[in-house]
């Protein structure tokens, strides 16, 4: 079947009006065409007039002359976002470059459809097909634009164009700023390559490789610099550690508490530990792997050893594109499995576990799962449940009123406490002090009703009385005495 590329052949490189503004802009273009996916996605922007629909088109047109085979679509904002139809139909061609012209006017559509063209975004990203958008504006500047599809914009690389005065014939672009474009991009977090670059910017691959040792050499004597030149052998390409907002005293904490919780095996905590402290200075860096170097050695990971950062992330994308799935749990005490199907809401960390909230579809409930015990997922072909506004699971309140990982039943509790009533406030962050009785503070709170909550109290000791309700100070009662008939 044909296909309506939206293209018109007139606008070529060829013919581009080449600005002083906008050389940059059309050697980033060719470069995508050269290696599809690699800039994903570039993003242009400029005010009307500075030819971004002709770089766009010319785009769309080179690919096709090169690889005619490949599956390409120009079309406007306005029409795509016409309505969710539109954006679905194009989402299911599955183009190899998507080429989105005004892409501002995003801002003007519901959240609705903001929302589908996400999934379109996420879609083309997942399969590693390249989009190419254009605005008025860079992707901070955009107006009522979700904040997902910003930070989207800016994954591949943004380039602008002016309406500057044309350039001198024959004008190149010399060392500095050659070298000053390369350390731009690598801190955009471009990866590049030596044989892209000297194509790019006509000069030998030697000469790039000399533009590499240069910034390795200047990085290296600018110790408040927080970046390494890396250079990767599998893509045979540089990279930049990104420079942090982080000091090292922020990273020492954050270092602190990753060796603390156990969550992840030694692979992954070496990693993450690693990939934040290249985020400081070398001497910094020095520093804080002498003051953790002991707990790295000794760090105990759970008993179970299975990889969490990769299965969390996958999750994690599953609650936000509202994703139901099919799951095969063990359940605890059990060498059993069991298949369910559930709407993930919420992820969480508690007490060395990860949890996931879900929607059972089954029983039309929540119950949290242990991550760790899911063995595998897949998607499930069966409709998103409608959950009205009242059911919603909130993480923030529902966090708030639990002291362990399950739901429970809420109900409302009112105790007394006879030492420091912060230790009470930081468990229950909705406790109100209601009254005060010699040295016992009089606590009203709503908490779930799970094994932990009544964990908690317990290991008060003597300093809890248990107030009401009912239920729960009898529970108090059989608990204990079932304790004291243990040790007689």
């Amino acid at each position: 079947m044909m296909i309506n590329t939206g293209l018109n052949n007139k606008y070529q490189f060829e013919n581009f009006f080449e600005n002083d503004g906008n050389d940059s802009a059309k050697k980033v273009a060719r470069a995508v065409v050269e290696d599809l996916g690699f800039y994903n996605p570039l993003y242009i922007y400029g005010p009307s007039g500075s030819g971004k629909t002709h770089l766009l088109q010319a785009i769309g047109n080179k690919v096709l002359e090169n690889n005619p085979e490949k599956r390409v679509k120009y079309i406007s904002a306005e029409d795509l976002l016409e309505n969710e139809l539109e954006i679905q139909k194009v989402r299911s061609e599955e183009f190899d470059l998507l080429i989105v012209d005004d892409i501002q006017i995003l801002g003007e559509k519901d959240i609705l459809i903001q929302e589908k063209f996400l999934n379109l975004f996420n879609s083309q990203q997942y399969k590693n097909k390249q989009m190419v958008f254009s605005s008025d504006s860079e992707p901070d500047q955009l107006k009522s634009v979700h904040s997902h599809l910003i930070v989207r914009f800016k994954w591949g690389i943004t380039a602008s164009l002016t309406l500057l005065e044309k350039l001198q014939e024959g004008l190149q672009m010399n060392d500095q700023e050659r070298l000053l474009t390369i350390f731009l991009r690598l801190q955009f977090g471009t990866p590049l390559g030596k044989k892209q670059l000297a194509q790019e910017f006509e000069v030998s691959e030697k000469t790039i490789q000399r533009d590499f040792s240069l910034l390795r050499d200047i990085l290296s004597s600018h110790t408040s610099y927080s970046g390494d030149l890396l250079y990767n052998r599998k893509t045979n390409k540089y990279c930049l550690a990104s420079k942090s907002v982080f000091n090292k005293k922020d990273i020492l904490v954050i270092s602190k508490i990753l060796l603390e919780n156990r969550a992840l095996n030694r692979p992954e905590i070496a990693s993450l530990l690693n990939n934040l402290l290249v985020l400081v200075p070398r001497d910094d860096r020095k520093e804080i792997e002498q003051i953790i170097g002991s707990e790295k050695l000794n760090y105990a990971p759970l008993t179970d050893q299975q990889n969490r950062i990769e299965k969390i992330w996958n999750l994690s994308e599953a609650i936000l594109h509202e994703q139901v799935l099919d799951i095969i749990y063990q359940k605890p005490y059990s060498e059993f499995s069991k298949k369910q199907t559930v709407l993930p809401v919420s992820l969480y960390y508690d007490r060395h576990y990860f949890y996931l909230v879900v929607y059972q579809l089954k029983y039309e409930t929540y119950i949290t799962l242990r991550v760790d015990r899911i063995q595998s997922w897949s998607l499930s072909g069966i409709e998103k449940p409608s959950i009205s506004y009242r059911d919603k699971f909130r993480d923030g309140d529902i966090r708030n009123e639990r002291v362990d990982a399950f739901i429970g039943k809420k109900i409302s509790i009112e105790i007394e406490y006879l030492y420091d009533p912060t230790i009470v406030m930081d468990q229950f962050p909705n406790a109100k002090i209601v009254g005060k009785n010699g040295s016992w503070t009089h606590f009203q709170f709503e908490s779930q009703h799970t094994p932990g909550l009544k964990r908690w109290l317990l290991g008060q000791g003597e300093a809890v009385t248990v107030l009401s309700p009912r239920i729960l100070v009898e529970d108090m009662k059989q608990t204990v005495q079932e304790m004291i008939d243990k040790y007689r």
